[in-house]
This record gives C-alpha cells, sequence and structure tokens, in this order.
C-alpha cells in the first residue's frame, strides 16, 4: 500500500508521468471508466484463468476439450461486436452497460451450478454468456471514455488499456487464494462468490449517468 502511494504521488508531481494522476483528478468520470473497466476484467480473467483449471483438474477433461468447451466465453465478444454497435445507436451506453453487467451477474450466478455432474453443453452455454459482456463493456466504456476527454485521448486510450492488465493481475490473486488448498468445486464457488459480489457493483455502475449517456440522447 505504500509502495502504490508512493507511485501515486511520484506520477502527481512528475512532469512526464505514465499515468496521468492529475488528469484522472480533474476528470472524475475518466477515473469511473477506468475502475468500471478494472472490476469488469477481474470478472472476465477470473473466468478465463479459472474455469480452465477447474475442468481440467476437477472434472478431468483434456487440455484441448477444456480449450473447446471454454472457446466461447473469448469468441463471442468478437462474434457480437457488430450488434452492440447497434444497440448503443439504438438504446444509448447506459443500457448496453446495464444489459452487460446484468449477463456477467446471471453468468456467474449458473457457475454455481456446476459440479461433478454437470452437463458439457451447459458448460459450453454459461461460457458463451459469460463471453456476452466482453464486447458490450468494451464498446460501451470506451464510447463513455472518448466522451470524457477533451483533449490526451492517446493518454487516456492508453490507460484503458492498462486497467484491462491490472484487473487480470488482480483476478489471478483472486485465483491464488481461492485455489492455494486445491482446485475442487469448493473452491470454484469461492470465486465465483468474488465474482458476483464485483458483478454486482458493475450493474451499479452501469446505471450511473455520464458525459456519454447525455450525447446519445
Amino acid at each position: 500500500m505504500l509502495s502504490a502511494l508512493g507511485f501515486l504521488w511520484n506520477e502527481y508531481r512528475h512532469p512526464s508521468p505514465f499515468i496521468n494522476v492529475r488528469m484522472l483528478k480533474a476528470n472524475p468520470s475518466l477515473l469511473g471508466v477506468y475502475g468500471h473497466f478494472v472490476l469488469f476484467s477481474v470478472v472476465f480473467y477470473c473466468g478465463i484463468y479459472g474455469l480452465p483449471q477447474w475442468l481440467e483438474v476437477s472434472r478431468g477433461f483434456t487440455p484441448a476439450e477444456v480449450g473447446l468447451l471454454i472457446f466461447p466465453l473469448a469468441m463471442m465478444g468478437g462474434v457480437v461486436t457488430p450488434a452492440v454497435s447497434w444497440l448503443i445507436r439504438r438504446r444509448g451506453v447506459r443500457f448496453t452497460l446495464v444489459l452487460s453487467g446484468s449477463l456477467l451477474f446471471i453468468g456467474c450466478a449458473a457457475i454455481y451450478l456446476f459440479g461433478e455432474g454437470v452437463p458439457t453443453w451447459f458448460i459450453v452455454l454459461v461460457c458463451a454468456v459469460l463471453g456476452l459482456p466482453n464486447a458490450m463493456t468494451n464498446l460501451g466504456l470506451q464510447t463513455r471514455m472518448y466522451w470524457a476527454v477533451s483533449d490526451g485521448l492517446g493518454v487516456a486510450a492508453g490507460l484503458y488499456q492498462t486497467a484491462r492488465y491490472v484487473g487480470g493481475i488482480f483476478s489471478t490473486s483472486v485465483l491464488g487464494i481461492v485455489f492455494a488448498a486445491g482446485v475442487d468445486t469448493g473452491a470454484l464457488h469461492a470465486m465465483v462468490s468474488v465474482m458476483l459480489v464485483l458483478a454486482a457493483v458493475i450493474v451499479v455502475l452501469s446505471s450511473l449517468r455520464s458525459k456519454a449517456d447525455e450525447r446519445m440522447q
């Protein structure tokens, strides 16, 4: 914690900071975008990194089979991107992000049904549901980011990607804690408990009005 505070203080004072703390302090809307994306990335990467371990260790699937089972989680975002673009134009950013957060929450809740006897088709279906919010959240938050920044868009976009990596790092910390005693169904459900709490926070953040939402009216 002290190291993090020292880093932020140094960035605040530096004339050419890696993280523009002054810009974030002056722009709460932009800070909200990054915080939202960090939380989403934690949930998303817990699924990407955690489910394969459970499928292989607890269910006994081969690595190739595991890759096929979770493929929809990674693939659905790209498939639905054109539809998400239309949805943002038609219904606005806030509606899209609330829908994304709700699907994320539903997908996480469905993992609670995973166990030794869960059918393969259900695993694939849940992975597909979890994959849908990827495109919705990315396009929705990028739209909010564009309207929140008046200048320095390149820096803002770089920090947006940094938020993704920070969320990914946090997800590995979550997995290290819940899987410390072994990769079993109980540990999987502990992971999902964390994901559900964060998904609920994401739904709340998604419902907040921003400059992008006002612009889309």
